[in-house]
């Protein structure tokens, strides 16, 4: 099994000279988040070490091909089940996932004593989630894309039957907003709508 937890723990935390680079790094130092940073240095020194036989494969072609990426781990109850990989220099991500492939991000950290009418707010991003998180209410899940798949509809129908859905403002998020909508419906969810104002395009713009 890949070991999430030794590859994250390789990594380096995000300094405050790098803060402003960019909403990551500014998530990483000024939101005191586990964001941390993974570059070539980190990739050879590992294969160097033969600290990890199994490293996946995606994420070394990744890194070889970005040269940085940023680390965004999910953690679930203290161990890294899922890292979302982001560039430095462009929007490429891929996930790297060891238990939970259809887990949301931020499961980890909803409110204890939450009810299950109690709402969660669903998003897309990343960023989106730590806005949200830091700024309106902690129970807010990311999807990592404008889907809720079938395994994670069914894994929100166990914590909570009304949702908020914080789609991205444009034709694109809007689109997928209705479609989820109807899913979402379908199986007996109250929908509501969180969007912040029609000049950003999405809840983690208005970061930086």
């Amino acid at each position: 099994m890949i070991d999430l937890n030794a590859i994250y723990s390789h990594s380096r935390q995000i300094l405050e000279s790098e803060s402003r680079y960019s909403k990551y790094h500014y998530i990483g130092y000024y939101y005191n988040n586990n964001v941390r940073i993974f570059d070539i240095s980190n990739l050879s020194s590992l294969f160097e070490s033969n600290r990890l036989n199994d490293l996946p494969q995606n994420l070394v072609e990744f890194v070889n091909t970005e040269k940085q990426v940023i680390f965004i781990p999910n953690i679930i109850s203290g161990n890294v089940v899922e890292i979302i990989c982001r560039s430095s220099k462009n929007k490429r991500f891929i996930n790297v996932s060891c238990a939970f492939p259809s887990v949301f991000y931020n499961i980890g950290c909803l409110s204890e004593n939450r009810r299950y009418t109690d709402p969660i707010i669903i998003c897309e991003g990343t960023a989106d989630c730590e806005y949200i998180k830091r700024n309106i209410s902690r129970d807010v899940l990311a999807c990592l894309t404008d889907s809720i798949s079938v395994l994670k509809m069914e894994l929100l129908h166990t914590l909570t039957n009304h949702v908020i859905l914080s789609f991205d403002n444009d034709e694109s998020g809007k689109n997928a907003e209705r479609r989820e909508t109807i899913k979402l419906k379908r199986l007996g969810f109250f929908v509501e709508y969180l969007h912040p104002q029609p000049w950003f395009k999405d809840f983690g713009d208005m970061i930086l």
